[in-house]
């Protein structure tokens, strides 16, 4: 393995480290609950505005927030080498919330590049413990995002290129693929 290869491995699990521990601090207080934004941006944050993918999407947080009646306790923003995350430290029930971050990012604009996690003092909640399926691929539409990842169906420069559609146009037209 190449000294770069550890160097990168290393700064990863560091910016987890980070990341999780900055979590942890705003699950601090009973009743909170943490909404994390970041981007699917395949092939890096740094070939997409990410500025402005992940300011729209705090926007679009920020006023759901306020339309539910939801306390923001605290909010914090960090760029590291996972790429930009924002938190916020909420008073609302991590279930709730994640029904409505779920809407968010399957109708807004450029929601299919927003991963809007929540996670509470048991954990992430998450679409599956929700009874939901999966974000469908946005190449074929056929399977969970996921299994496409995994299964490297679709060639990443195909992949980019629809991400960057969604990116500037904020929707692929009902043809992300052409």
């Amino acid at each position: 393995m190449k000294s770069e290869d550890n160097v990168a491995r290393w700064h990863v699990l560091a910016a987890k480290e980070e990341r999780y521990v900055q979590q942890q601090l705003k699950l601090g207080a009973s009743g909170v609950s943490v909404v994390q934004i970041t981007l699917n941006l395949p092939g890096g944050f740094t070939l997409y505005p990410w500025e402005k993918l992940l300011t729209a999407a705090r926007a679009e947080v920020h006023a759901m927030l306020a339309t539910l009646g939801v306390e923001l306790v605290s909010e914090s923003h960090l760029v590291n080498a996972l790429g930009p995350c924002h938190l916020m430290a909420v008073l609302a029930d991590g279930h709730t919330l994640k029904q409505h971050c779920i809407a968010l990012e399957e109708t807004a604009t450029q929601g299919r590049l927003w991963d809007i996690d929540v996670i509470t003092r048991r954990g992430a909640v998450n679409r599956h413990s929700l009874g939901l399926k999966g974000r469908m691929c946005w190449v074929c539409e056929q399977e969970e995002a996921h299994v496409c990842r995994l299964l490297r169906a679709h060639a990443a420069d195909e992949v980019i290129a629809i991400a960057k559609k969604i990116a500037v146009w904020g929707t692929c037209i009902n043809d992300c693929a052409s």
